[in-house]
């Protein structure tokens, strides 16, 4: 693998931090087998809390339609369902640099007389204090297995006991819900959407019961007091179009809560409120068609306000490859919009729009030049910066079906860059990068930390002790490589989820060496 570049070479330094200021914290998702997903980061009484997921690559498989992968990188287990998949929170103490498992998901009595557990996914964190909080408390939505009771959400005062202040489904009556996306503060409320449910049986032989970035209920639901499990609709259903299928993200920008939409038919659509009156509230169209992209701008993943704009990063369901619905592969691109609604492309490609011209500031084509960048995934500003984290699928490149695409494409995106190899020790693992104006960008890593299993970033949080990062590396505990021409699995030492502090006090970080492993897995 090849090591980082301090810097572009045709760019000068605009400062913030560097790879050399980031060090790792965790890896090999804490020595618990299939941890691989970080979904989730909170700080939370001087402590980091980190939600994960477990077996995300395994459950993908069951997916219709299931990936077309050859081998598969991982092992597939006979009975998927009987692997320990249960969700946990972890709990990072600085003063002594150690971890400790926070919590864990209970199993619980599922819909069909089976033990499962009751989550498999901790997907939102937010510390709030609402009319009965006696202080702010620590708020997590979950994701449900198609065998459990639905999901919940769970609050604590104390990061050790989480319990459930919403019925299963939040009470909707809804069969078949699976999450709730995000959860997000606005003007002394809570915010979250819920998904799954379009399907009105469940099927148990899946993971997920749901189509996929759909919703029975595709509202914005608010919480002035989520202690008591009170929640009300002030969104209209889909905001009036049938193909908006999700609410995927909302957030608080010039005293107006903006909320995006999954669209797979015309693409992303922007709206945004003040949060006044009577529910549901009163809503604007800020963007739609995806940005004039149509289709291949299917969803705005996040959006984060930085020096007076507020920053949208997209993407194509699936890592930028939409298989489903034949859509792309395409990667994903930054909008910056201001108050008056006016937007500029900041990264992305160049388009004719109804708002003339689109050419990106930042001189970046789609996924910030790199065409593997399927997801622009985070954004948060620390220390005068915004960082901006991606999902790179380059390394599945080597178990893609490649001899069956076409020619024209195989040399494009292939041979054109000297072959599957080259690309993963060039390209594979995740990018993060930093800007100081939102048009200059320069990357901090584009290798995952020099790790091509670290195949996206997929939290950033700002924090007292530093920049806070989490992946998803679905490549554990075995993956698949070819030697002398024949696959087989082993063991992988860069496997599973790991965590990273940026802080410009880590002045001298290297890549990880072997004892820099052992060191961290003695800190599980």
């Amino acid at each position: 693998m090849t090591t980082e570049p301090e810097n572009n070479q045709n760019s000068k330094d605009l400062g913030g931090l560097h790879r050399k200021h980031f060090r790792c914290l965790s890896l090999n998702g804490w020595e618990q087998t299939h941890s691989d997903y970080l979904y989730s980061m909170a700080w939370f009484e001087g402590k980091l809390y980190c939600g994960t997921m477990r077996g995300s690559l395994i459950f993908i498989n069951l997916r219709t339609p299931p990936p077309q992968m050859k081998p598969f990188p991982i092992p597939i287990p006979e009975d998927p369902f009987a692997l320990d998949i249960r969700a946990q929170i972890w709990c990072y103490t600085p003063e002594t640099d150690r971890w400790d498992l926070a919590y864990q998901a209970p199993i619980v009595m599922g819909r069909f007389g089976q033990e499962v557990p009751r989550e498999v996914g901790y997907r939102g964190m937010a510390v709030f204090q609402g009319k009965s909080d006696r202080k702010p408390a620590l708020y997590v939505c979950t994701l449900s297995p198609a065998r459990s009771t639905g999901p919940v959400i769970l609050r604590s005062e104390d990061g050790r006991e989480f319990v459930p202040v919403t019925d299963p489904g939040m009470g909707l009556g809804l069969v078949g819900l699976n999450s709730f996306r995000f959860l997000e503060v606005f003007n002394g409320k809570i915010y979250t959407s819920p998904i799954g449910g379009v399907q009105k049986k469940v099927d148990q032989s899946k993971f997920i019961n749901s189509v996929v970035n759909s919703s029975a209920s595709p509202i914005v639901y608010e919480s002035d007091d989520p202690a008591k499990g009170k929640w009300r609709p002030v969104s209209t259903s889909k905001f009036g179009d049938e193909n908006n299928t999700v609410v995927f993200f909302v957030t608080a920008f010039n005293n107006h809560l903006y909320a995006s939409t999954f669209n797979v038919v015309s693409g992303f659509q922007i709206w945004k409120t003040r949060g006044e009156g009577d529910a549901p509230y009163e809503w604007k169209n800020v963007l739609r068609l995806g940005a004039y992209r149509g289709k291949f701008n299917q969803g705005v993943i996040w959006m984060h306000p930085f020096k007076g704009a507020l920053y949208a990063c997209t993407g194509i369901q699936d890592g930028g490859y939409d298989r489903k619905n034949k859509i792309g592969p395409a990667a994903g691109e930054v909008i910056r919009i201001y108050p008056d609604d006016s937007w500029d492309l900041v990264v992305g490609t160049a388009r004719l729009t109804p708002h003339g011209l689109k050419i990106p500031t930042s001189g970046l084509s789609q996924g910030l030049d790199n065409y593997f960048n399927g997801y622009l995934w985070q954004m948060y500003e620390y220390e005068d910066h915004l960082y901006l984290s991606t999902m790179d699928w380059s390394v599945y490149l080597r178990y893609a079906p490649t001899d069956r695409w076409a020619a024209a494409i195989r040399n494009l995106v292939i041979n054109a860059q000297g072959g599957v190899e080259e690309i993963v020790n060039k390209e594979g693992g995740a990018d993060l990068w930093r800007t100081q104006d939102g048009d200059h960008w320069e990357p901090v890593t584009k290798t995952g930390f020099e790790n091509p299993y670290n195949v996206g970033i997929r939290k950033l949080l700002p924090t007292p002790i530093g920049l806070a990062v989490g992946t998803v590396n679905p490549f554990s505990p075995k993956v698949a490589v070819k030697e002398n021409g024949e696959w087989h699995y082993i063991e992988n030492p860069r496997g599973g989820t790991e965590v990273w502090l940026g802080h410009l006090s880590h002045a001298t970080q290297q890549p990880l060496r072997d004892e820099d492993v052992q060191r961290l897995r003695r800190n599980a």
